[in-house]
């Protein structure tokens, strides 16, 4: 397995915990509206006002709930923006290696794909693309790694072959 097509597996790990993050936030949100539409004459004050009393929406519960379901939401956010970070960087560095500059003519679409994402001119030339800094691809990275998921199939066929071209080498 070589190390594109583990950050692509790690990526749509994350994306899947993602996912689930977001399913279980939905079920809270839920549960919670409906813990308030069922106890709806208890949480609002009737004397005072239309508008609920803040002391009793804002219960520990609820509070604890939406805490801990922001912490959660952004951590897994966090998750995610790293991995597709470390996929755009593999991709990137896929590029810039001497096995794959032999073959770049066979994959131009690919390039081309990567260079639009990137937010670069199509006609970049390799020797431009190997001074821009890596931070531009990080900066970048949500686009790239859509793109290489995309065309995810070729990206590892390439990951692969050029693997295998070093192993033969060594």
């Amino acid at each position: 397995m070589t190390e594109l097509e583990q950050a692509i597996g790690h990526r749509q790990k994350n994306l899947k915990l993602l996912l689930c993050v977001a399913l279980v936030s939905l079920l809270l949100l839920m549960a919670m509206a409906y813990s308030t539409y069922q106890n709806f004459d208890t949480v609002y004050a009737q004397k005072l006002s239309v508008y609920p009393a803040t002391s009793a929406i804002a219960t520990l519960p609820n509070v604890f709930g939406v805490v801990c379901l922001t912490l959660l939401v952004v951590a897994v956010l966090a998750r995610v923006q790293r991995a597709n970070q470390a996929l755009a960087l593999k991709a990137y560095s896929l590029l810039m290696s001497q096995a794959f500059q032999a073959r770049q003519s066979q994959h131009s679409n690919i390039v081309n794909r990567f260079l639009h994402a990137a937010g670069l001119p199509s006609d970049y030339s390799m020797n431009r693309l190997a001074k821009v800094k890596t931070y531009h691809f990080v900066s970048h990275s949500f686009a790239i790694s859509r793109v290489v998921a995309k065309d995810q199939a070729t990206w590892i066929a390439v990951s692969r072959a050029i693997q295998q071209s070093v192993s033969e080498r060594s």
